[in-house]
Parts: C-alpha cells; structure tokens; sequence
C-alpha cells in the first residue's frame, strides 16, 4: 500500500512513514482491498478468513509438538508403521517417541515431524544420516516460517533434506562456499559467526544452512528440523561408531553396524533377533556359544556358571548332554534324575548310600525319580518274622536289642583245645577284643573255628559243629564286616554247622542267609550247598548251569537265577505243596519238588550237609522263620541287611568270569579267588559272577554253561566278561588249535549276544602261552583284550627253569596262592578300569 494515503494519517502522508503498532487486538482495524474495494477490517476478521499455506500460527505449532499431544502422535505412528509392514520403523519410531522430553520442543519438534513423515509421505524415503541424538539441541525458540517451509518440503519429498552434521559460523569449518554444495544438504550452526555465505553473514546458534536450487539458504533455528528428517526417513541412525540402518536386503530388516561395517546385531525380515557376538547378558545371567563341538544355548550366571544348557554341548556345571552306558560312583552318592533307564534302572529299584536307602519312583529314558524308600527297614532282619522266627544267628546282633553269646571259637594254643565265647554287648556288636585275642593267641598255622552258633531268638536253636569240619572266623570279612567262611571250594573236609531238633510243620520255612558268595557253579559230583531245611537245600551250579536251584532229597531242580559274588541275601521258602522258591535279593524263582520233600522238615543245617564237601559262602548272619515269606517279607529283610551290612544293590554292570578251577578258586578255601577280590581294584563296582567249573574244558563249558549265558545276555544290561581255559583240555591231550578256536568261538559268541568286551588269559607257562599270542594277536578284534601277566619281568612270571614258582602256585604248578589270585585281580581290573571309563555316564 506505499505510496496511499488513508485515515488517520497526516494529510498526504505516505503509508510508509507511519509507525510500527506495538500492540495489535482483534478489534483493531486494517485498510486493505476487500472484494476489490477499500475497506477497513477487523484483525480477528483476517486470521478469521484463513492465512496463505505459507504462514502458521506459533500458537498451533507449539501446541501440536506439546507433549500432551505425543501420546497421540505416536500411537499414529506406530499403527501406520505397521499398516504398511515397515515393523523395524515402528520400533524406532516409538522409541524415538518414547525419549522425549516434554518440555525440550527441540526434540519434541524432531517427533512430530517424524510423526508426520511416518504417516504422510507418499515418494520414497530421502536417504538421512545422523551423527547422534546430541544434534537435537533443547531450547531452541522454533521459528514457524523456516519449521513451515522445511517441514513442507520434506514430507512432500519435493527438495531432498540431507544432514550433514554442524557448521562452526566463526571459522567456516566445515568449508562452505558461495553456490558450492550437494542439493538437500544441511548444516546446523554449532558457534555463531559472520561467514558470508550465499548473501547471508549472520549466523547464530542452531541456525542452518541449507542448499537447494543452486545456493545456500538461511534459515533460524532449524537444528530441530535435521533431526526429525533422520528419524523420519528411519533409514539409518547414528550412535557414536556405530549405524542402525535398514540395509535393503531381502535378509535383514534392520541391522547395527560397526565403524567397518560389521554386523554387530539386528532383526531378519522374519522378526527373529540375531546376536553374531559370542555372548549376550540379560540381566544376571550371560548367554554364551561356546568353541566347543555342539549347537545350541547355554545359560551362565554372573559367576560363569552354567544355570542352564539347551545344548549338545559339554559345558562345565552340567551333565554331559551325550549319555554314557553306567553311571559314576554309585557306591558314594545318593541316586539322581540320570539313574534311569538309560543305564539300566527301573521303578521300584533299591539304592542305598550313606545308610540311607532309596526307591526309583519312576523311570525312562528322559530321566528319574528317586526318593527315601518310605518304608523303613526294621533294625535287623531277624525282626521281620516275628512270633514266627525259629531261629536267628550271626556275627552281630540279627534281633534288635539282643545281647548273650553270639558264638564259640575254638582255637589250638600251646597244642590244646580252647573255646572262647564271643558275645554280643550293647550297641549290638560283638566283642571284637574277646574274639581279637582268641585269634592272636592261638598256635601258627592253626585255624580258628565257630563250633557253636547261639540262636537269638530265643528259641534255644544253637547251630553246633566239630573242630575240623566248623566253618573258620577271622579270616575273611564282607565289607569290612566279620564274617564266618563256610567256603570250602576244592577241600577235601565240609564244614557244616546244624541243629537237628529243628522241626517246622507242613513244608512251610523261610531260611535267609547274609554274606557274601565265591564260586557259583560245579560240575555233577560237586555239589556246593548253603542252606538245607529238612531233605531241601540250595544248590549252585547244578550240571555246570551256574544258577541257583535246589535239591529235594531225591532229585535236583535246576533255576533260572545267576547268583553274583557281590554281599548281598540269598534264601529259600516254601508253603507246602510242591513249590520251593529261591530268593536272590528281592527276586524270586519258583521250582517245583517232590510232594514228598514239603511234609514236616526235620532239622537244619548250614554249609555242606551230606552231598559233598562244598559250600560257597561267608556269611554274617541267618534268619529261619516258620512261614513261607511274603514279598514284603523279603523286602524288608533284605532292605535291612543293607543298611546293616553296606549292601550297594544299584550296582548294574556285571562280568561273567568263564574259567576253570583256577577261577573256581580250587583249594584256595574262604572266597579267596580272584573274582572275589576283583571288586577291590574296580574305580567303578561291578556284578560279579563266577561261572567257573573246577576241571573244566572248553568243550565242557560250551554245551553246559553257554547256552543259558547266553540267554541271560539277552536280556540286555551293560555285561563284561572274563575268559581263563585251556589247561585241562591241553592236559586231556586236546589239540591247542581246536582248543583256542574254541576259546575264540566262546568270545564269539558272548561278544555276539551282548557283552560290551571280553578279557582272554592266557595260559602261564612258557610254550602254551605262544598259542594265546597266535590266535589272538594285539589289535585283531577291538573288543577283545589278552592279559598275559605270566611274561618274564612280570609279577607273575613263571620260573624259566622249571615252570613253577612256589611262592605263587600251588605244589601241582597249576593253581594260583590267594596272593597270585590277588595280583590277577589287579591286573585284570586296571584293564577293566581303562574300557569303561570310556562309558561312564559322568
């Protein structure tokens, strides 16, 4: 209007001249052309009307970026985000969002104009870069015309809006030069100064400097405006270093860069989070890979220590996730969720450790359930029958509370004849010093022997011998407890200890006996004999079948039971009728007998009792009842002498010794072969059987013993075993090449129905052991070892002269002295010790 004149001005005063009002109201007045004419009108008549799309209100700017609205702007934001499937851009976005301060319109103007960009831009994405949220300067006054024109020409994508970083105004650094620059670049002012720049040489702080259309423009207080063209663009964010960027690759949605480009994590298009890195922390606990062979997730605390594995991995902490054949240490440990069936265990399967006792409550291959077997065995197993209890004998007290003489012992001193009473004081125990100096003082080479056993139930039943043909005392134990030997494998005298008045009506008994076995299995005239009640016994080894049965008083019954040398309960029953029941532990293996056999039995007898001279037991204590045993019965008497006796039941793996005489442990008397003394030297208990039959050949075990082995193997089980044959079949005058192939037939057919390994021994003289070496050379089948501990240099070798070493074999040249048993026991059980560490379930 310059050069008008109008009302209120001085006559012909140009427009231009008049002041500046300091206060505009609504109701003040404005001459301008109104529908063509020269009219007045009010202030709030024009804002009224509508300002051009150029002009925006501060007032409406700064209530659209309060904070107040941001809730709204974000929630826009996200749903439009994941409308068009950009799900890493939501994230950002609503991160972004969720940073804001309120009261920083700065930051707050960089969220709105994201919001916008987010929900209104219809070209492609303007490619952005931000060095860091530091670029959002708080503070900063918005000036409406520059946020207008930059936001307009953003969001339309019609001028390219690239941030280049700050700009110091004073020093011109970076460089900028007049009509010099990329279209789209922008410069924020961090130091104010005079740079003539493009027609512009005042700059402030959080100015910028933007170049488009050939120039470089001015624009106040625009640093907010870089900002929110990064997070709209949402392409990449800055943070020292380090980028967060979509990549456009049809793999990753979004990825974390490095300074040299590596990826350091990010989102795949699918979603999925990944971490390359080793490790992850997630709150107290690390996520870790590991170098080691195997895949998948393991947990560590702040310690290092593995809380969790979802692995194949071997992780120090946990249990190895690949399962071994047997587990570790039995015998030191209660049982655990990996004592399942994998390693041969099953529900209702007993464990005891630590005078505790267990039961499996539940099993299978994913684990098991174990806990303290909930009814507790009574004090002792004589306590089990009852009023029904006959008779009850042992070393220490079999009835709780009983204190009186346990047994005799007969001894030679000085060459006469002494009895020394050994009783059983309170707590229960013998008198160890009273039976201690009965066996110090009598004469060397003498044997101390039980001639009386006292019956403590009451009944009066005292087990009687004679010295000479009563079992011995003090020279063996069962685990480490004293023990009466009735073993008499190879001797030329039985020893028996019996009470004839015994009389129990109508065939029913139990009888139990507590110790520990030696050889199990005979040939037909040696019969070994344990518990005899009326005209029925146990026998082991009938016809070389190495299993438990019975003999009725006219005939023998063979079993179907293997009886192991490990301590453990043996017994017989009956109810009348023509059913006698054997006991191995807590199984039992009916066999039927003469009707005549089950009448009233008539006296009772441990040890050899008139069939021949053997018995195969040392024992701590015997129980006889007047009642066939229930199977709780059973179990209670044996859960008792576990806890009693150190009995370790949840012993699985098992070895099968095959041999001889000079396994059988012929005239080595008191369990003193080596199969008994191999648990000793064993860093892992086995179940020890010793199928061995004095004199016997190859050809004997193969038609007699084999077959029902191999049944047994059948069933399954981690099974080992032992082969020591040939001597007799090379003194029978066989010949050694039919007789080692018949060895290798044996390993054979063991190796083929189960066994994990087989161990041969060789013969021990000079020229057949050379046999051995042929036919089973070093390395030939890996799961056959030859023991050969009789070479020259060895323990046991034999005198080169004469093929005969009496400090280690027998007068005949052949057996082995307990100490030579001991030795090969040894030797037998570090070779033993180096195959299953290999299988140990750790």
């Amino acid at each position: 209007m310059s050069g008008s004149t109008t009302t209120g001005a001085s006559g012909g005063q140009s427009l231009s001249a008049l002041g500046v009002a300091k206060t505009i109201l609504p109701t003040d007045k404005v001459t301008g052309l109104f529908g063509g004419a020269v009219l007045n009108g009010a202030v709030a008549d024009l804002v009224a009307a509508g300002l051009p799309d150029s002009v925006v209100h501060t007032e409406d700017l700064n209530t659209a970026l309060s904070g107040t609205a941001l809730g709204q702007y974000t929630a826009q934001s996200a749903a439009s985000a994941e409308l068009a499937q950009t799900g890493a851009n939501k994230a950002i976005a609503a991160s972004a969002a969720s940073g804001v301060n309120s009261q920083s319109a700065a930051q707050s103007a960089s969220d709105a104009a994201t919001i916008l960009t987010g929900t209104q831009q219809a070209q492609a994405q303007i490619e952005g870069v931000s060095a860091s949220a530091q670029n959002a300067v708080a503070g900063v006054t918005a000036d409406a015309n520059a946020a207008k024109v930059l936001l307009t020409a953003a969001i339309n994508g019609q001028a390219p809006l690239n941030y280049r970083g700050y700009w110091n105004a004073s020093t011109n650094s970076p460089a900028l030069a007049n009509g010099t620059g990329a279209e789209g670049d922008l410069y924020v002012v961090s130091v104010a100064g005079s740079t003539a720049l493009d027609g512009n040489a005042s700059w402030a702080v959080n100015d910028a400097a933007w170049f488009t259309g050939g120039k470089w423009q001015y624009f106040a207080r625009a640093g907010w405006a870089a900002v929110a063209q990064t997070l709209t663009a949402l392409q990449s964010v800055a943070i020292g270093d380090s980028l967060i960027r979509t990549p456009g690759s049809s793999r990753w949605s979004v990825a974390w860069l490095d300074a040299l480009g590596g990826i350091i994590a990010g989102i795949l298009a699918d979603g999925s989070p990944q971490f390359p890195g080793a490790s992850a922390l997630i709150g107290p606990s690390e996520i870790a890979t590991s170098a080691l062979s195997g895949s998948g997730v393991v947990t560590l605390d702040q310690a290092g220590r593995v809380v969790d594995n979802r692995s194949t991995l071997t992780f120090p902490g946990l249990a190895n996730a690949t399962r071994g054949l047997i587990s570790k240490d039995v015998a030191k440990r209660a049982p655990g969720y990996l004592d399942d069936s994998v390693v041969g265990y099953a529900p209702n399967d007993i464990w005891q450790a630590g005078k505790q006792l267990y039961t499996c409550l539940r099993n299978g291959a994913g684990g098991a359930v174990w806990d303290l077997t909930p009814d507790v065995a009574p004090a002792c197993p004589g306590d089990v029958f009852g009023t029904d209890l006959v008779g009850a004998w042992g070393v220490d007290a079999v009835v709780a509370g009983f204190t009186g003489p346990a047994f005799d012992v007969t001894t030679t001193v000085a060459g006469a004849s002494v009895v020394t009473t050994v009783p059983i004081v309170a707590g229960g125990k013998h008198d160890a010093g009273i039976l201690s100096r009965a066996l110090i003082e009598r004469d060397d080479g003498t044997t101390a022997e039980v001639t009386t056993l006292y019956d403590q139930s009451g009944a009066g039943h005292n087990l009687t011998g004679s010295y000479g043909s009563a079992p011995k005392i003090g020279v063996v134990t069962v685990n480490g407890f004293p023990a009466i030997s009735f073993d008499t494998s190879g001797a030329s005298a039985a020893r028996s200890l019996k009470n004839t008045a015994v009389s129990l009506a109508s065939g029913t008994f139990t009888a139990l006996a507590f110790g520990r076995w030696a050889g199990t299995n005979a040939a037909s005239d040696e019969r070994i004999q344990l518990l005899t009640v009326g005209s029925v016994s146990t026998i082991s080894g009938i016809n070389e079948d190495g299993k438990l049965g019975v003999y009725d008083g006219t005939s023998y019954v063979q079993g179907s039971q293997y009886q192991p040398c490990n301590p453990s309960m043996v017994g017989i029953s009956a109810a009348g009728g023509t059913s006698v029941s054997t006991w191995i532990g807590e199984t039992s293996n009916a066999v039927t007998v003469a009707a005549s056999a089950l009448g009233t039995m008539a006296g009772f007898t441990l040890g050899s009792s008139g069939l021949g001279n053997a018995c195969n037991g040392v024992l701590t204590g015997v129980v006889l009842a007047k009642r066939a045993a229930t199977t709780t019965d059973i179990q209670r008497a044996n859960r008792s002498a576990t806890l009693r006796w150190n009995y370790t039941p949840q012993v699985k793996p098992r070895l099968f010794c095959i041999g001889d005489s000079r396994t059988a442990g012929y005239i080595n008397t008191d369990c003193q072969n080596w199969p008994g003394m191999i648990g000793d030297y064993l860093d892992q208990p086995l179940e020890v059987f010793n199928l061995a039959v004095s004199g016997s050949q190859t050809t004997d075990f193969i038609p007699n013993t084999q077959p029902g082995l191999i049944t047994e193997l059948g069933k399954g089980g981690y099974d080992l075993a032992t082969i020591w044959l040939g001597i007799n079949d090379f003194s029978h005058g066989k010949d050694k090449a039919a007789t080692l192939q018949n060895v290798q037939a044996i390993a054979s057919a063991v190796l083929a129905a189960g066994v994990k390994h087989v161990w041969v021994i060789s013969e021990a003289k000079t020229g057949d052991m050379d046999w051995f070496w042929q036919y089973f050379p070093a390395g030939q089948h890996p799961n056959i070892t030859l023991l050969t501990p009789f070479l020259n240099g060895l323990p046991l070798a034999v005198n080169a002269a004469g093929n005969y070493d009496p400090l280690l074999w027998h007068p005949d040249s052949i057996h082995p002295f307990p100490p030579t048993c001991r030795t090969l026991a040894s030797v037998a059980g570090a070779s033993v010790n180096a195959f299953i560490a290999q299988d140990i379930d750790a």
